[in-house]
């Protein structure tokens, strides 16, 4: 039996599910395993249903209870060739998501997606092996909110707008936020086809609607799980198992929340596997972290888009657990659903001009984001526009050894009798002189200033009869200088450099020519 259809016996369909049943809560407890479905059922020939081709047509073809479904368990042969799954794609081009059975909230089904229509399953047959989906009987699971079913959509644009509508039923919050939050929404649904994903960072003083927010999120993102708090090993299973849009209340968080920290720097990326007690896991996926203030962080910063909210005078706002909410947001997850499957295979990471002056994680963000939509201009220039504007007022900052020796470097070859070759034991005299002004505490030895040199990608080094020499040509120079575009310098100069700066034609904006003029070698 390959893609048998789940009939349907008029009691329930899925357009009339309003999300409900879900047990959608914030979690306290550490995070389970997800325990596969022990058994399968048989299921006949004469059960097929007809596959949903659209909202209007389906007239309670929905997925029903069958009347085999007390015929027993499986026999162990055929239990031992079956799969539990949660996302797969088929030989023959179809894919196979998770849905949640309308009729029953603790059971998931398996929607089926191919030439345009969904069709729902308890399982499949692929090549021998019977595919089952992924029960929902483990401590996690259960709090992962899941489609009912998939709904046709007008548009990218109004399903945009739509989910802006329901952001702004319950959170009231600036025009520009919404729109990246509603971006970062359809980004989860594809999330898994992209390379690197990134956070959004909810920022804001106690009832500011951080909280909000987050429960908001948790109606329309991809498998939402809302947590208070959160081990590593729960992070990753629940990474690793579901691929589920982690929003994780900081404020719930008890402790140092370091080791928080270290665990959402590895999850930005797909391809990193994180090794724990010789088993590897994954821990990429979209996360919502909601903090008082940003960490002190500036790697996480830097993967984060942060959203900052402020208390608000509005008071006739819907309540997430409103009714005309919910049933929206039931809406909402059928139609996103239905446009992951439509641009599931479509999506990759986009090429889009005019990017270039931006930094690479800022790139990097702006791709994911603008994935789905990279051919349409008009959805796409807004958030190049707010890249720029971001990349403009948010440097990305270096650690303090590098922001001290780049500080140093950038000061000796404004040096009026500066040639090129910069003795090391004199830049460390000048990198703990910009240390101590800065108030860091710790000081630098020649040796770790060529280490941080090196990180710098300056390595071009000679030894004489004075000491190790550091040579910088003129390509140098200009990396100098992109370098501290891009990262800026938390010092005024004004007491280690004596050059007018307006005379050098780099920090004029000049395009710069990276052919030597002179070598120093």
């Amino acid at each position: 039996m390959s893609h048998d259809y789940i009939p349907g016996n008029g009691t329930k369909s899925p357009a009339n599910s309003n999300g409900q049943g879900n047990g959608h809560t914030l979690l306290t407890d550490e995070l389970s395993f997800v325990d596969p479905i022990p058994s399968i059922q048989r299921w006949t020939e004469e059960e097929s249903g007809t596959p949903n081709t659209s909202r209007d047509s389906q007239k309670g073809s929905s997925p029903a209870s069958s009347k085999n479904r007390r015929s027993g368990r499986v026999d162990d042969t055929q239990r031992s060739t079956s799969t539990a799954i949660e996302f797969s794609e088929l030989k023959d081009g179809s894919l196979v998501d998770l849905v949640e059975d309308p009729d029953n909230s603790s059971r998931t089904l398996l929607a089926v997606w191919k030439d345009g229509k969904t069709t729902y399953h308890r399982q499949l047959e692929q090549d021998g092996e019977v595919l089952i989906p992924l029960a929902r009987d483990g401590e996690v699971f259960r709090h992962v909110r899941l489609a009912h079913s998939t709904e046709p959509y007008q548009s990218f644009t109004d399903l945009l707008a739509s989910v802006a509508r329901l952001i702004m039923k319950c959170v009231d919050m600036k025009a520009e936020n919404t729109f990246l939050v509603v971006h970062f929404v359809l980004f989860t649904w594809i999330a898994d086809r992209l390379p690197v994903t990134p956070y959004l960072s909810i920022v804001g003083l106690p009832q500011s609607g951080k909280t909000t927010l987050l429960r908001a999120l948790s109606l329309v993102c991809r498998r939402p799980l809302l947590t208070a708090d959160v081990t590593s090993a729960a992070f990753y299973e629940a990474c690793s198992q579901l691929n589920p849009t982690l929003l994780i209340d900081e404020s719930g968080t008890s402790g140092d929340n370091r080791a928080l920290r270290q665990l959402l720097r590895m999850g930005t990326t797909r391809d990193v596997l994180v090794m724990r007690k010789s088993r590897s896991f994954h821990a990429y996926g979209p996360k919502v972290i909601c903090w008082r203030e940003p960490p002190d962080d500036p790697a996480l910063n830097s993967r984060c888009i942060e959203i900052q909210m402020v208390e608000s005078d509005v008071t006739n706002g819907n309540e997430v657990d409103d009714p005309s909410v919910r049933e929206l947001a039931a809406k909402l997850q059928a139609q996103l659903l239905q446009f992951r499957f439509e641009n599931y295979r479509k999506t990759s990471t986009p090429v889009i001009a005019g990017i270039e002056e931006l930094n690479p994680r800022s790139r990097e963000m702006l791709r994911a984001l603008a994935a789905p939509f990279a051919e349409d201009k008009e959805i796409c220039q807004p958030l190049v526009r707010f890249f720029k504007k971001r990349g403009f007022f948010n440097l990305e900052p270096l650690p303090p050894p590098e922001n001290a020796v780049l500080t140093a470097l950038f000061a000796q070859i404004h040096q009026e009798a500066h040639t090129g070759r910069v003795l090391i034991k004199n830049l460390t005299t000048k990198v703990n002189e910009i240390l101590e002004t800065s108030g860091e505490r710790f000081r630098l030895s020649p040796r770790k200033v060529g280490a941080v040199m090196a990180i710098l990608g300056f390595s071009w080094k000679r030894r004489t009869n004075i000491g190790w020499m550091i040579i910088l040509d003129r390509a140098d120079q200009v990396r100098v200088h992109k370098l501290v575009k891009s990262h800026g310098m938390d010092l005024n100069l004004d007491r280690f450099i004596k050059a007018d700066l307006r005379e050098c034609p780099l920090c004029m904006g000049d395009s710069p020519r990276t052919e030597l003029q002179s070598d120093p070698r």
